[in-house]
């Protein structure tokens, strides 16, 4: 739940990102994927630096302790559930509005197609193609 950490995980997962997405279709499905965790990671990060409680799931108590400071009385650091990709973005579009220029449906084709593969191994070339070339 460190900011630094979560920026340089972006960071490492946009280049894999951008280099599955210059190897071609065969590895759209790699690109998508790995743009949709960095994305994630950047929103997290900005999140995160604020305080670590903004990217942990509310309802899930032992996430909130290791949020606050008080993870010595949680399950595992491993066990922590934080919020999506559309949950982070909301949430940063929230602190910062009118600074994002990429509102909900914007962000969609990304999610989705990071979805796809993650969950059910598919992704469709051309909605990849969009998410890089639209951006």
């Amino acid at each position: 739940m460190d900011s630094e950490q979560l920026k340089s995980s972006s960071q490492r997962w946009m280049n894999a990102a951008l280099a599955a997405f210059v190897e071609g279709p065969e590895s759209y499905d790699f690109a998508v994927h790995h743009a949709g965790v960095a994305s994630e990671h950047l929103l997290k990060a900005y999140l995160a630096g604020i305080h670590p409680a903004l990217i942990v799931d509310g309802r899930h108590f032992d996430s909130l302790l290791h949020a606050t400071g008080l993870g010595s009385h949680a399950a595992p650091l491993t066990k922590v559930k934080t919020i999506g990709l559309a949950e982070a973005h909301e949430r940063v579009l929230r602190l910062l509005p009118r600074k994002i220029p990429i509102d909900k449906k914007d962000l969609e084709p990304l999610a989705d197609a990071r979805n796809g593969v993650a969950h059910s191994a598919i992704h469709d070339a051309a909605q990849a193609e969009a998410v890089f070339m639209n951006a």
